[in-house]
């Protein structure tokens, strides 16, 4: 629950004046904001803060507070495209208006953002000659939230996604469902090409050759391995079933993937790495790619889950 007693300097929900109207308008242009500004801090826009705080490093708690206002009002605000992995009331709002532009069955609006979503947003794009990325950005949450776009012939059905599942578009569904048989040449071979990229450079929302963040950094390594696996942020993966969810950190092998969370279990912030011996793993932080334990105590007591990959 968020208290309408702001702090000094601090707008949080529940609040109505000009300066909401103007971050709102803010978080408009950079598709933030679903709904079109009107000065008052209710639950859309406070989704929207949150998830501007959580894309650009910052603590997503929802308030609009001095560091969020400077970013902001700044040249180097991230400006918003969703895609597989992200999940919050966003995704579901973005989902029902694709249900409206018969995209998507209205059995998909789970508020995940998986391989069915994207084939729909795909979809909408090349129905509204748009820039087919499976991507929604501006110009696809723009025209998506308006009325002015074409509907689609037929939505996309389950079949028609990258996985296999009927139930919808979820993180449990089994998307691009592959099975690899154990094999320790495998797990070696992916560790090689982790490792090739130690120190490489952070930078957030990298996803390789080059560049990483570390959500990116795995799934640069996963695919390079040939493990053809969708993006996810380590949000998405905490809440996946397509591998062997692990809880234990004293059972971890090589090959894992491991995740954490940074603010407690009710953030989407975390973070991601591959386990690479039984204490190290290989991750991408704001030093770049290293090797280090991940049974010291920082990372062990936010320590969430690892998935078997092998």
């Amino acid at each position: 629950m968020y208290s309408t007693d702001a702090k000094p300097n601090i707008l949080s929900y529940g609040e109505k004046n000009d300066i909401v109207l103007k971050y709102q308008q803010r978080l408009k242009d950079l598709a933030y904001l679903t709904t079109e500004p009107d000065g008052t801090y209710g639950k859309d826009t406070l989704a929207g803060i949150k998830l501007f705080q959580d894309k650009n490093g910052l603590i997503s708690d929802g308030y609009l507070g001095p560091a969020t206002k400077d970013l902001l009002d700044s040249s180097e605000a991230l400006p918003n495209a969703l895609t597989i992995g992200d999940s919050g009331d966003t995704i579901t709002k973005v989902q029902k208006r694709l249900v409206e532009a018969n995209c998507l069955k209205s059995s998909s609006t789970t508020g995940y953002y998986g391989s069915i979503t994207e084939a729909a947003v795909r979809l909408f794009q090349k129905t509204n000659n748009l820039a087919v990325d499976g991507k929604v950005g501006k110009q696809t949450i723009t025209l998506l939230m308006s009325d002015d776009f074409k509907k689609a012939l037929n939505p996309i059905s389950a079949s028609d996604g990258d996985g296999s599942s009927s139930s919808g578009d979820s993180s449990s569904s089994s998307e691009d469902n592959v099975v690899a048989a154990p094999s320790k040449d495998k797990i070696a071979d992916m560790l090689a090409i982790a490792r090739s990229k130690l120190g490489s450079p952070y930078v957030r929302g990298a996803k390789g050759p080059n560049e990483f963040d570390c959500s990116g950094f795995v799934y640069w390594v996963l695919n390079k391995a040939g493990i053809k696996q969708s993006y996810m942020t380590s949000y998405g993966w905490r809440t996946t079933s397509k591998y062997k969810k692990i809880t234990d950190i004293n059972a971890l092998k090589a090959g894992d993937i491991i995740v954490f969370h940074m603010y407690g279990l009710s953030s989407t912030s975390g973070h991601m790495g591959i386990v690479s011996s039984n204490t190290n793993m290989v991750h991408a932080i704001s030093k770049g790619v290293i090797e280090t334990s991940y049974k010291q105590t920082y990372w062990k007591s936010r320590f969430v889950s690892a998935y078997r990959i092998f």
